[in-house]
C-alpha cells in the first residue's frame, strides 16, 4: 500500500477519536470554556451599582451616605446625629460637641445657635442655655453664668440683662431675678450743731431739737423718739 495511504488513515482515526472524546463530555454533562471572560467582581465597601459588581460600573456613595459591605446596589444615609462629608465612605462621622445633625442624609453637622449649646457628640439637637445663663456665640459646649447684677429670666438666652436700677442680685451669679436693694439707714447727728438752725428735722427721726441734743449728749443711748 502507498505511503500516503497510511498517512491519511491515520489522519482519520486521530479525528475519529478526537470525535468520541467531545461526545462523551457532552454525554456526561460536563461543559469546559476557554478564552479570556473571567468572572464580575463586587463593588467595594464604600460604593454600588445597579447589580452590585464591576459589570455595570461600580460608583462612590455621594456625601451623606454609606456603604460597610461589599457588593451593594445601593448607599445608606447617614443616621440623624452624624454625618458624611466626603464621598466613597463606608461609614459616618459623629456631629462634634457644639453642633448637631437634625436628620437623615447630612452632609454637614450644624452649630448651635447663640443662646443654645451642646456637649455631648452625635446629638439631633442643641439644649437651650438655662435661666439664669446664657450662651453668645455660635458652636458652644457650655452655657455660662449670668455675672453679678445680672440676669436671665428665660430659657434660651444669648446675653444677660443688668439689674434696674435699686435692685442687686446681692452678690450672686446665674441669677433669674434681681432684688430690691434696701436703702441704707439714715445718717445720725455726731454733735450738737447738727441738731440746731432746724437740722434735727434733716435727720427725719427726731421729734425735735431738745430729742436730738439728748441723742448726741448720750452717745446714742437715748435713741430718737420717732425710731
Amino acid at each position: 500500500m502507498p505511503t500516503n495511504y497510511y498517512r491519511w488513515l491515520g489522519d482519520q482515526m486521530t479525528k475519529a477519536i478526537r470525535l468520541l472524546l467531545v461526545l462523551g463530555v457532552l454525554a456526561s454533562g460536563v461543559f469546559v470554556f476557554s478564552g479570556s471572560a473571567s468572572a464580575a467582581d463586587d463593588c467595594a465597601p464604600g460604593t454600588y451599582s445597579a447589580d452590585g459588581t464591576t459589570d455595570t460600573g461600580c460608583m462612590p456613595c455621594p456625601a451623606g451616605m454609606f456603604q460597610s459591605a461589599a457588593g451593594a446596589t445601593e448607599c445608606t444615609p447617614c443616621p440623624a446625629g452624624t454625618y458624611q462629608d466626603q464621598i466613597g465612605q463606608v461609614s459616618c462621622n459623629d456631629a462634634m460637641p457644639g453642633s448637631f445633625v437634625a436628620g437623615e442624609g447630612a452632609a454637614l453637622a450644624e452649630f448651635c445657635q447663640p443662646g443654645t449649646f451642646q456637649d455631648l457628640a452625635g446629638q439631633v439637637s442643641c439644649n437651650n442655655a438655662p435661666a439664669g445663663y446664657y450662651v453668645a456665640g455660635f458652636g458652644s459646649i457650655e452655657a455660662t453664668a449670668c455675672d453679678i447684677d445680672t440676669f436671665s429670666d428665660f430659657e434660651g438666652s444669648a446675653a444677660c440683662q443688668p439689674c434696674p436700677t435699686g435692685t442687686s442680685t446681692n452678690g450672686q451669679i446665674a441669677q433669674t431675678e434681681c432684688t430690691v436693694v434696701p436703702p441704707p439707714p439714715p445718717a445720725l447727728p455726731t454733735s450738737k450743731d447738727d441738731c440746731k438752725k432746724g437740722g434735727w428735722q434733716t435727720f427725719g427721726v427726731f421729734k425735735n431739737q431738745g430729742d436730738c441734743v439728748s441723742y448726741v449728749a448720750t452717745g446714742g443711748k437715748n435713741g430718737p423718739a420717732n425710731s
